[in-house]
């Protein structure tokens, strides 16, 4: 994988409004001198020792060298004046919790399967260029045209915020339960996340709620399998092993685009992942 050196010149862009602001960061929308409109994002890295600052700007160029239709693109990134900025692809659309709500209560199976075959592309694709998401939820998957899913919002933004707040990045109400043990994120950590999505996008809630931090924990270390009613046999399974307690019984993303539910929704998409014939494997197939 080539990684691209470019300069990054802030007068080539005019902001045109905030469109998310946290702990770590601030998110304008611009627009370029070509018209085109992106993201750019702000992170404060005053703070950091130098090593850490190095490492993110290592990091963002790997990410700037990604390409996959299922990610948001970063196309640039510089550090001035103590600050990281990251250009990045700009989705039209919103994200994933706002067309939730569109489609509840009781969405058909068929949106719910060409949804989530998006979601794995994208997740298996990041995995296989060795990176952790950290974060798979709703809201940080966004909406480009034509209902094209991409996931935003992962590799140095959140290793950023993890480092600033001295936490584990992420909802707690997603973690796995080795992360609720103070575990390290991982592939199979994501693939949790993307259980609980795939819950949200079918109930319009997460499967793990409770009053408290404590509460939720406890809710995801010790509860039973999560349910789907009304919904076919093949879905149901495949939500199960996605939100196996045990790390290694969860399918990895190249295992879940062999699924019989998701194989031929990705091959239909066109989404550039080959489907290995030893990973039906997985399933008994």
């Amino acid at each position: 994988m080539e990684i691209r050196r470019t300069v990054l010149d802030l007068r080539e862009y005019k902001r045109e409004r905030c469109i998310g602001k946290g702990g770590f960061g601030i998110a304008f929308l611009c627009k370029g001198r070509d018209g085109k409109k992106c993201v750019i994002k702000e992170i404060y890295v005053g703070h950091l020792p130098d090593d850490e600052v190095v490492t993110s700007c290592k990091e963002a160029a790997i990410l700037s060298s990604l390409k996959h239709p299922n990610i948001i693109e970063y196309k640039n990134h510089a550090v001035i004046d103590k600050f990281l900025f990251i250009v990045m692809e700009y989705a039209p659309d919103g994200d994933l919790s706002e067309y939730i709500l569109k489609i509840q209560p009781d969405p058909p199976e068929k949106k719910i399967v060409a949804l989530l075959a998006q979601l794995v592309a994208g997740i298996a694709y990041i995995h296989e260029n060795g990176i952790v998401h950290r974060d798979i939820c709703a809201k940080n998957v966004l909406i480009g045209r034509g209902e094209v899913l991409k996931l935003s919002d992962f590799g140095v933004s959140k290793r950023l915020e993890s480092i600033s707040s001295g936490a584990v990045a992420g909802n707690p109400m997603n973690f796995a339960p080795e992360l609720c043990w103070g575990g390290k994120a991982t592939p199979a950590s994501d693939i949790w996340a993307l259980g609980c999505l795939l819950h949200h996008m079918v109930k319009g809630s997460l499967p793990f709620t409770a009053p408290s931090l404590a509460g939720v924990v406890r809710t995801i270390v010790s509860s039973g399998p999560v349910r789907l009613p009304g919904y076919s046999r093949l879905l149901c399974e495949l939500q199960r092993s996605l939100l196996a307690k045990e790390p290694r019984a969860r399918p990895t993303a190249d295992q879940l685009l062999a699924h019989p539910l998701l194989a031929i929704p990705v091959l239909e998409a066109g989404l550039p992942r080959p489907l290995q014939v030893s990973e039906f494997e997985f399933y008994g197939i």
